[in-house]
């Protein structure tokens, strides 16, 4: 299977614009959410080309936005060219992903730091994902064919993926 993750597919473009603008590459700022569908319509691309060559494709993505919906999220993989669409999230504990941008210390995350979460709280990642009823995140669980604890270590959670693409 071909790996297309977001930010292997845009960050070194998205890098270069924001240092062009003389500003950080805070993917968060208002001056960015354009990039957003770029970035995607980016990883769709790659993911179709991949497609049409006879590989099957894991996307990597945070899908946020398309993972409230999972009827329209594998429509949008079937758009790819996808005959079979494997729909996996991977929950991680708010602390845990902030302690983990913080390791990562890429320029793009230093801006996040001070950004005010939801309920005006701060944290070393500035993250604030985007949440439904009691702060959890708006996933479509009933449509995902697989939910990973995303804390365990990749080979488990690959494991764990792999599993769940041989039933389905």
């Amino acid at each position: 299977m071909a790996l297309v993750d977001l930010d292997s597919v845009t960050t070194a473009l998205v890098e270069a614009v924001a240092a062009e603008l003389g500003v950080a590459a805070d993917l968060d700022a208002p001056r960015f959410v354009a990039l957003r569908d770029a970035r995607y319509a980016c990883l769709a691309a790659v993911a179709a080309d991949n497609l049409q060559a006879g590989r099957d494709v894991v996307a990597v993505a945070p899908f946020t936005t398309e993972a409230a919906d999972a009827v329209a999220w594998r429509a949008l993989g079937a758009s790819w060219g996808a005959t079979r669409v494997v729909l996996c999230w991977l929950d991680l504990d708010a602390d845990e992903a902030t302690r983990r941008v913080a390791n990562r210390s890429l320029p793009r995350d230093l801006a996040k730091a001070a950004r005010p979460r939801a309920g005006g709280e701060t944290d070393a990642a500035g993250a604030a994902p985007a949440s439904g009823p009691g702060g959890r995140s708006v996933v479509d669980r009933a449509g995902i064919d697989v939910v990973a604890d995303g804390s365990l270590s990749p080979d488990h959670t690959c494991a764990r993926v792999r599993e769940a693409v041989d039933a389905a």
